[in-house]
């Protein structure tokens, strides 16, 4: 397994928020014990409207969909099946999800969080589905079902007359293998406001680890280790805030972790540990199923079977915040209306399933507000079918750190077209060492500089046109992303990224 460690460290104090993509509009739900006709949620005109439809795909926990930019749905995907936007089988999606887990639940799957949809950055009709299964085994004395790997499988949008299709050459592309978290694959825009940060947990671990998306590459797995070990996934929820500063996870053991997030290096830090109180001891009826924080970054929910508890996470102890926000009410429709996993939508509030899977959703009216007065509305927004989670969506209209260096630096570096092609770093990434390729005249001279991603010159190194390649050694490097740039009298020739991994 190959690991490669992101070092660096950056506080991001402001964000720009690009114009809404309406990504989000359309909410496929319901249900999860049958198939026929399903309940779904338009959040086209700003409020959450409700709609019925006979379709072959059900939910259960896992959740995914994505919209065009103008509000229209494209596809979804259950982990099991993917759907086009007519509720057919997405062209040559069949079987794109394989694993035990997948299998046995042969409708749809049930992990939290187990698949994610993030468009390529710079295309208008290519997309990303990451994904997770599971198998079983044994481990810690336990029969587990966990996944052992995590793939990756392209939509491509001009497939079947728009419709969408995945390429044969890009189904269930193996990228990560180690055992993994049950689901929770989340993700943040990059500081840039285009590339994508994925992360997913290890199992029994307190390791992250990390992918980097952007318009030409994936890169990673990048690994970093903090927090407290993930020991009881079985269920739980994982999101950014809104505005990419701070990260959260709880799992059914509620434990709940909070970690402030570089968008820079994608390195969490300033991690926070909390054991949510179980305000009913020797009962196990209050473990912690979900969470999300409010659209202004601060207030985080964490959702237990009968409770939801607010934590403010601009508080200087954040534990000591806690605050008992809604008491379920025991309503019953048919099953209890227990509080299960949450989203915050498009129209600001945080809408919650029901664990027992009922024709209503609970949410929070105002969670922007501190205590009470966030106003979780229990047992009022009726659906026209029983439905159990919510889809879990990843911040598509974050947009780029205003001021911050892996704003400007990157930006120019992207922006700026080579003078000619003649410049060629290999291999990349690289370990002990790279070359250098390059043809400039020979009675001239050029640097190569690199930068880390703070913007901080690392090293300078001559380029003499008597010659026609450098080897670089980097022994002097962390392992991490680096920026470079070819300059010749002050001039930019050639510009990129290059990965250092050991």
């Amino acid at each position: 397994m190959r690991k490669i460690v992101l070092f660096g460290f950056l506080l991001c104090l402001f964000t720009q928020s690009t114009s809404a993509q309406r990504r989000e509009n359309i909410w496929m739900i319901s249900p999860w014990s049958f198939v026929g006709s399903y309940s779904g949620l338009d959040f086209s005109t700003g409020v959450a409207d409700t709609f019925s439809l006979a379709r072959p795909t059900g939910f259960f926990i896992t959740n995914s969909g994505i919209c065009d930019t103008n509000g229209n749905l494209i596809f979804y995907t259950n982990g099991v099946a993917i759907s086009n936007a007519h509720h057919d089988t997405l062209l040559n999606s069949n079987d794109f999800n394989p694993g035990y887990a997948s299998t046995e639940n042969s409708l749809q799957l049930n992990v939290s969080q187990g698949t994610l949809i993030v468009p390529k950055p710079g295309s208008d009709s290519l997309y990303y589905i990451f994904h997770v299964s599971g198998e079983e085994f044994t481990a810690h004395s336990t029969l587990q079902q966990q996944p052992l790997d995590m793939k990756y499988t392209m939509v491509d949008m001009s497939m079947d007359n728009g419709l969408g299709g995945v390429p044969l050459d890009k189904k269930s592309i193996s990228i990560l293998n180690d055992t993994l978290a049950n689901g929770l694959i989340t993700a943040c825009k990059h500081g840039n406001g285009r590339d994508w940060w994925i992360k997913i947990p290890r199992f029994y671990s307190n390791l992250y680890y990390t992918f980097l998306l952007t318009g030409d590459t994936l890169l990673g797995p990048f690994i970093q280790n903090i927090g407290d070990s993930i020991r009881y996934d079985i269920d739980g929820q994982g999101c950014f805030s809104p505005d990419g500063s701070s990260y959260a996870e709880v799992t059914l053991d509620n434990s709940l972790n909070i970690f402030r997030f570089d968008r820079c290096t994608s390195l969490f830090y300033d991690a926070t540990h909390i054991q949510v109180p179980n305000p009913t001891p020797g009962y196990p009826d209050n473990e912690a199923f979900g969470l999300a924080f409010s659209a202004n970054s601060r207030f985080l929910y964490v959702n237990l079977y009968t409770r939801i508890v607010q934590y403010d996470t601009w508080a200087g102890d954040i534990n000591s915040s806690l605050t008992y926000v809604a008491r379920w009410d025991t309503f019953a429709d048919p099953f209890y209306t227990y509080f299960y996993n949450a989203q915050l939508a498009p129209d600001n509030k945080i809408y919650i399933g029901t664990y027992g899977g009922d024709n209503i959703l609970h949410y929070i009216n105002q969670p922007d507000s501190a205590g009470l007065n966030c106003q979780v509305i229990q047992n009022s927004f009726f659906l026209p079918y029983p439905n159990v989670s919510v889809p879990t969506y990843p911040n598509y209209d974050l947009g780029a750190l205003t001021g911050s260096p892996c704003d400007s630096l990157i930006a120019s570096v992207n922006s700026t077209s080579p003078k000619n092609n003649s410049f060629n770093i290999f291999p990349n990434p690289a370990s002990d060492y790279f070359w250098i390729k390059y043809d400039i005249p020979v009675k001239e001279n050029a640097q190569l500089i690199l930068y880390n991603m703070l913007g901080e010159q690392m090293e300078i190194n001559n380029l003499y046109g008597s010659f026609k390649s450098l080897l670089v050694h980097t022994s002097q490097l962390s392992p991490g992303i680096y920026l470079y740039k070819v300059l010749m009298k002050n001039e930019m020739l050639s510009g990129g990224k290059i990965v250092i991994s050991r």
